[in-house]
């Protein structure tokens, strides 16, 4: 992620039931009995009132710069930090061991590299199995899969690499967009978001809408223990075991393309997420100078979107060659200018659906890394602008959020602390 300063150097069913019960209508049925003497009151509904501000519970600090915050499908946080751990909290206690740390396999000098993501995989229960997004000692973003050892709260060091992708390196800020982030959808499939690796400015190549790289796409595979599908394309330097679901819509067809690709045009996607309520996918994607962006994908859509970069930031028509006509492009659902200072970076974020904090039900909550601000809205639809809320700000610089097992959320800022976002006082 493009994090200017400090980065440049870098139960479901209660959360439910309470939205059904706030958002449905009340019916009566017509085959009631009514004597004479029935009298109808008006029925009253109160509104579900707007999310005004939101406040932060301090969970834990010392965290060095967290890139994820996930569960394992219990009462356990755990969370990446850049260097390459992953800690867990319980409780609300940091534990004094880490989960896994992979040091030595990565490298997290360099602005956007070091450890970029994690998720469990569907059945870890039953097998075990996680998946860690990292740069390795060659410059490479890599997938790779992990096991828990026999202790739960300790995982076995050893990766098997699945994928790498190669990174661009430049002279000034080496290994750049690196993105990273993962996470399992609806279908069971594994989404991972790669940045462009595109120095900000240059005239570099641009990946992102070439189909024959995975820079500046979003994968879509298959890793489960029996993957069934078509055979593996772009592996790089990986094992390459997964398969690529039928559906992915490069599969066949398409020359050289890399069959993994879900959807392109990405520029640098720091953090997406799926709506566990609804399967709706929502990704930040950071701006060159322009606009920040947040792209939608309703449940159900196809793959193959293509979210314009380099050909257009935010709206903007970047005036870069070879572009296809402006129906080929989705636009983002969301976008916003940069402040005068030039400094902005979108932080992706969740829409809220966990059981503590009812009034922020159903919205989408997101934040910009440069000044800390945190916006929000419940507005999905693709027919008119999102209506889109300042909501809080001022607990720092927001490098990561993510949800816990009861759907509660959290967010990680650059200085280390780990909050519970809650609804105001």
């Amino acid at each position: 992620m493009r994090f200017r300063g400090i980065l440049r150097i870098s139960t479901i069913c209660l959360a439910a039931s309470l939205l059904t019960l706030m958002l449905s209508r009340v019916a009566v049925s017509s085959r009631h009995f009514e004597s004479a003497e029935t009298v109808h009151l008006p029925l009253i509904i109160k509104p579900h009132p707007p999310l005004q501000q939101i406040g932060f519970e301090l969970i834990v600090d010392g965290i060095v710069i967290p890139t994820a915050i996930t569960h394992a499908g219990d009462d356990r946080l755990f969370i990446a930090e850049k260097a390459g751990l992953v800690h867990i909290v319980e409780n609300g206690t940091r534990l004094p061991t880490p989960f896994i740390d992979i040091r030595a396999l990565t490298v997290a000098v360099d602005g956007s590299a070091g450890l970029l993501g994690m998720a469990f995989d569907p059945n870890y229960i039953e097998n075990g199995r996680f998946f860690l997004v990292y740069t390795n000692r060659n410059d490479q973003t890599t997938l790779a899969r992990f096991t828990v050892s026999a202790n739960p709260n300790i995982a076995n060091p050893t990766p098997s690499v699945l994928i790498t992708v190669d990174q661009p390196i430049w002279p000034e800020e080496g290994n750049v967009h690196n993105a990273g982030d993962i996470h399992f959808g609806p279908d069971g499939y594994l989404y991972w978001v790669i940045g462009d690796g595109k120095q900000p400015g240059s005239a570099g190549p641009n990946h992102a809408q070439d189909l024959n790289y995975m820079l500046g796409k979003m994968a879509r595979i298959d890793v489960s223990e029996n993957a069934t599908g078509v055979a593996p394309d772009c592996v790089g330097d990986g094992n390459g075991e997964y398969a690529i679901p039928l559906d992915n819509p490069f599969v066949t067809g398409f020359g050289d393309a890399c069959g993994e690709i879900w959807a392109s045009g990405l520029r640098n996607p720091w953090r997406f997420s799926f709506d566990r309520a609804t399967g709706d996918m929502f990704i930040g994607d950071v701006g060159n100078n322009q606009y920040e962006e947040i792209n939608h994908q309703p449940a159900g859509a196809p793959g193959g979107r293509n979210y314009g970069w380099v050909c257009y930031e935010g709206p903007l028509f970047t005036n870069s060659p070879n572009c296809e006509p402006i129906g080929d492009y989705t636009f983002p659902a969301y976008y916003y200018p940069h402040i005068e200072s030039g400094c902005a970076s979108v932080t992706g974020g969740y829409v809220y659906r966990g059981v503590r904090e009812v009034q922020m039900l159903g919205y989408y909550l997101f934040a910009d890394f440069c000044d800390g601000k945190f916006y929000a809205t419940n507005k999905f639809s693709a027919e008119t602008p999102w209506q889109v809320t300042l909501v809080g700000g001022g607990a720092g610089n927001p490098t990561t959020f993510g949800e816990a097992a009861n759907g509660e959320l959290y967010v990680g800022m650059a200085s280390g602390n780990i909050y519970r976002i809650k609804s105001a006082e």
